[in-house]
């Protein structure tokens, strides 16, 4: 009955008005044909659980990162990998470092705060548990440097030559110590930012008041006698001011200051008021490390290129080429993870096997990261990997606060940011 009424209909219908209207059913047909095609066959199914989203930062977004595939990638097996199906022989690492997992004999398991080294090769070390200080000798001997205890020390300045130190307490108060004689002298509770000659016969640190007129970095003995003024800080940031001595004892400290957005502006400050080169650092964040006899110098900044990591430069640091041809060494890390050769343009870094944006303004967001082991030619910006510090299975890792050469260069010496001190054997 339906059907006869839409025959009669369209019997009567105008011979034009049927072009458009079976036109148009056409053109509906294919449309709807397309779309059936599209989602057969190309369209990307939606997976079953939804990715993780980006995590918001500084400069922009990031993804989020698993720390255990950036391990994977680099031979270390962790978390729910199926460590048994790796053999022995795959497993074990090397004794020592040739690039690859590489065993860290543990000498202290924990409790090391403060490290410092001396001439000898030796690492001296507080306890906050007993507040006393050790020493870890060449043999790995644990030895007290003194039956006197310390409680609450904050922050420890080691002598690079003798074992001496200045200690800092949380009530501002200051103490010169030689671990040889027994002896402490008292300095400025204004004091602060301490660092030693490279000879350890001078500190220089900054004198802050409340009153800008007598604010100034000081050059003085250990002992505090014969202090001097080197420079007028007045109402300038003291942590801008940061003393680091160069090898031949021209240069006590530098000042950062801002030049731009990226950009600071590094004026190194002498004993006498000399007019030193400044340096143009393309970042921020400022922090150096001298060669051994001061013809290069080490340094980290972070910027938005970066995403506010760390990274690494170099630049010549000999008085007659100050601060020319500075150099991108391609790696994210701190210079206090660094440690220099005797051969003036070796240094070996502890490398972050991943860091999250902003880490550079934020250090303590990466102090749990595992580091790989670089060894780096600063004169030509040639850098190799040598170790990835492991435990004796070979399924650890380490990250490291500090690094220390022995004298004889066979052993590096970590410590690790938990308060351990492991060595990779070199040679």
């Amino acid at each position: 009955m339906i059907l006869q009424k839409f025959k009669n209909w369209w019997g009567n219908v105008d011979e034009n008005f049927k072009r458009v209207i079976l036109t148009l059913i056409f053109s509906v047909t294919v449309v709807l044909l397309a779309i059936l095609i599209y989602y057969v066959f190309f369209k990307t199914r939606i997976p079953e659980t939804p990715p993780f989203p980006p995590t918001t930062l500084p400069g922009g977004t990031l993804p989020v990162t698993d720390i255990r595939d950036i391990l994977r990638q680099h031979g270390v097996p962790v978390g729910e990998e199926p460590i048994p199906t790796l053999t022995p022989s795959e497993l074990k690492p090397d004794l020592v470092a040739q690039g690859g997992r590489t065993f860290a004999e543990p000498r202290v398991f924990a409790d090391v705060e403060n490290a410092g080294i001396d001439s000898q090769g030796n690492v001296n070390f507080y306890n906050a548990k007993d507040g006393k200080f050790y020493t870890l000798d060449a043999e790995g001997n644990i030895i007290s440097l003194s039956e006197q205890s310390f409680p609450q020390v904050e922050k420890v300045t080691w002598s690079p030559r003798e074992k001496q130190a200045v200690l800092e307490f949380p009530d501002h108060s200051n103490v010169f110590y030689n671990f040889t004689t027994n002896r402490q002298y008292t300095l400025p509770k204004e004091a602060g930012g301490f660092g030693f000659s490279s000879s350890g016969d001078s500190i220089a640190y900054t004198f802050i008041t409340n009153n800008p007129d007598e604010n100034w970095l000081i050059v003085s003995q250990p002992t505090g006698n014969n202090a001097h003024a080197v420079e007028h800080i007045g109402s300038a940031d003291p942590r801008d001011v940061l003393v680091n001595w160069s090898p031949d004892g021209s240069k006590v400290a530098f000042y950062r200051s801002s030049a731009d957005v990226d950009q600071e502006e590094v004026i190194p400050i002498g004993q006498n008021r000399e007019n030193f080169q400044s340096l143009s650092i393309e970042g921020r964040g400022f922090e150096s490390l001298w060669s051994p006899h001061g013809a290069y110098l080490l340094y980290n900044v972070y910027s938005a290129n970066t995403g506010y990591r760390p990274e690494l430069w170099v630049t010549n640091a000999r008085a007659d080429a100050f601060g020319t041809e500075p150099l991108n060494l391609g790696l994210r890390t701190w210079i206090s993870k660094c440690t220099f050769a005797k051969a003036e343009a070796t240094v070996f870094c502890a490398v972050p096997v991943y860091l999250s944006q902003g880490t550079g303004i934020y250090p303590q967001a990466g102090e749990n990261t595992p580091d790989i082991i670089y060894t780096i030619n600063i004169a030509t910006g040639f850098k190799q990997r040598i170790a990835i510090p492991t435990n004796a299975l070979g399924i650890g890792a380490y990250s490291v606060q500090k690094l220390f050469l022995t004298p004889d260069e066979s052993i590096l010496r970590l410590i690790t940011t938990d308060g351990g001190i492991y060595e990779v054997k070199l040679k």
